[in-house]
């Protein structure tokens, strides 16, 4: 409920775990507070993590996940500084505000982290290698498209660099190689880094067994990138996470159809680029009309290639 004060008690005597969340972002004062997973579902006004600023709580939000279990997770977090980020009637933060923006992202990689450590996050199913021609296909149109062109600009972002001092993470599928070495900041021969349109592996920002790597920042090629989840629970046929990463779920009874009568690339297709379009309306408060205008032109350009 947007406005709504902060009550902690009644949401940590639910709680069956609790991990407290300190977030740093651009020098600004650490934002603290707590993520929370609950014994049963928790009462809806309860769930979701609650952003606040002195006091009140403004947005309720799964930092555009979709976890397991999603019912059952609470939590809040207090951010004073936010304030300057809040709209004028205090019911919502500014869409396209750098301040929440990096926030936001911040909270977001936090709260993907814990879900991978409680068991609750979007289990992948394996790769597949044809997903790697439809993301070329989809980035080389989104380049075509002034309103899309920012999923497919350079961008500089956090990527795992291997490093046999770092923590352990889990291997992605697809690389593009950056500037850097394995070892410092030269050039080198550059190393290959997570995601990207190339064949091969290399440590994502994901906890796991199989690399270790520490987070540096570098200059990437943006892009969309596409990965297959099983989820019976979700009425949704695709969603981005507003990173990087397009989630197509192929339990959807639309998908499955699809597949039996051999139209499953348009499907996966109409479902990515639908799920970036309903991100940009939402973020930059486009009107249905521009989407679907959106929408059209994209497929009257794909349809061209």
């Amino acid at each position: 409920m947007n406005g709504e004060a902060i009550a902690k008690e009644p949401i940590q005597d639910m709680l069956i775990r609790q991990d407290e969340v300190s977030l740093s972002v651009y020098g600004r004062p650490k934002a603290r507070g707590f993520f929370g997973l609950a014994k049963d579902i928790a009462p809806e006004v309860l769930q979701a993590i609650a952003i606040s600023t002195y006091g009140k709580i403004i947005e309720r939000t799964w930092f555009r996940k979709e976890p397991h279990e999603r019912q059952r997770i609470s939590g809040w977090i207090e951010a004073p500084y936010l304030v300057e980020a809040v709209t004028t009637d205090k019911c919502r933060f500014q869409t396209g505000n750098k301040t929440w923006d990096g926030f936001f992202r911040k909270a977001q990689a936090e709260f993907s982290k814990w879900l991978d450590e409680i068991g609750l996050s979007e289990k992948p199913a394996e790769r597949k290698p044809d997903f790697s021609n439809l993301e070329m296909e989809i980035n080389s149109i989104l380049r075509s498209l002034p309103e899309l062109t920012f999923f497919g600009t350079r961008t500089q972002r956090d990527v795992a660099i291997p490093d046999e001092t770092g923590e352990l993470g889990e291997l992605g599928e697809g690389t593009q190689k950056v500037r850097g070495t394995k070892s410092g900041e030269t050039e080198g021969e550059g190393v290959s880094v997570y995601p990207g349109g190339e064949p091969g592996q290399a440590p994502t920002m994901k906890p796991g067994i199989d690399v270790p790597a520490t987070p540096h920042q570098r200059t990437i090629r943006g892009g969309v990138q596409m990965l297959p989840v099983w989820r019976e629970d979700m009425e949704k046929e695709a969603w981005f996470d507003g990173e990087a990463t397009i989630s197509l779920n192929e339990a959807h009874p639309a998908y499955q159809r699809a597949k039996r009568e051999r139209l499953d690339k348009y499907h996966l297709l109409k479902s990515a680029v639908l799920s970036l379009i309903e991100y940009k309306l939402q973020k930059d408060e486009l009107s249905y009309q521009e989407a679907f205008d959106l929408s059209q032109r994209f497929f009257r350009l794909w349809g061209e290639q």
